[in-house]
């Protein structure tokens, strides 16, 4: 098979405000949020380590990419894909610093 590719508010309309953290396949808690048809960010923990393959969430933006608080660069193309460890915590931004209310471990 393909690999495992994690989907972010895919099928979601963009009118309804919502927020979730689900296990994902890969072992991969998964939280974000969508309001007034913006995700603002996706945050991860990592909970077995691997290789996280994400759909771009931004569509044509090249989103930063935090892991443990720190800024590790940014990532493009429309599946994202980064190697994890073990109780990692990744965060998605779509450009610039961690959004507002997002702690730094």
């Amino acid at each position: 098979g393909d690999d495992t590719v994690i989907y972010v508010f895919h099928a979601w309309l963009r009118e309804w405000d919502a927020g979730f953290s689900l296990l994902a396949r890969g072992n991969f808690v998964v939280s974000s949020r969508m309001v007034a048809g913006k995700i603002p960010y996706v945050a991860m923990t990592s909970v077995a380590g691997g290789t996280c393959r994400i759909s771009n969430p931004w569509p044509g933006v090249r989103p930063s990419l935090y892991v443990n608080g720190k800024r590790e660069g940014s990532l493009g193309g429309a599946v994202l894909s980064f190697v994890t460890t073990p109780g990692s915590k990744i965060v998605l931004a779509p450009r610039g610093p961690l959004p507002e209310g997002m702690s730094r471990p």
